[in-house]
């Protein structure tokens, strides 16, 4: 154990070393695989909030729609573009809800 216990705190620079060539392979390996976006997934779009940190649907080109809707009805739309609805908006309780399915 003794040995073990010298080992650990001789080469504390070399394990800060390994840890720093491992948070860069690993940010590497994002980047080759596609991993790291500079535009927001269609989700993150979706629900990004204004610059003064406010979610709101009023600028969504859905909303005029939605704001018709009477208490229960619903609508779908395929916002991600493969073919099958993965965003739902209805009336509940006088509130118009989105709800993503990403």
């Amino acid at each position: 154990m003794r040995g073990h216990h010298q080992f650990s705190n001789s080469l504390p620079g070399v394990r800060l070393s390994l840890s720093v060539w491992l948070v860069l392979a690993m940010s590497s390996l994002a980047s080759a695989f596609g991993q790291t976006r500079t535009t927001p997934s269609w989700n993150m779009q979706e629900t990004a909030m204004t610059d003064e940190g406010r979610l709101t649907f009023l600028n969504q080109p859905w909303w005029s729609r939605a704001s018709s809707l009477a208490e229960g009805e619903s609508f779908t739309m395929d916002l991600n573009k493969d073919g099958h609805p993965d965003t739902l908006v209805i009336r509940k309780d006088g509130n118009i809800v989105e709800t993503i399915n990403d």
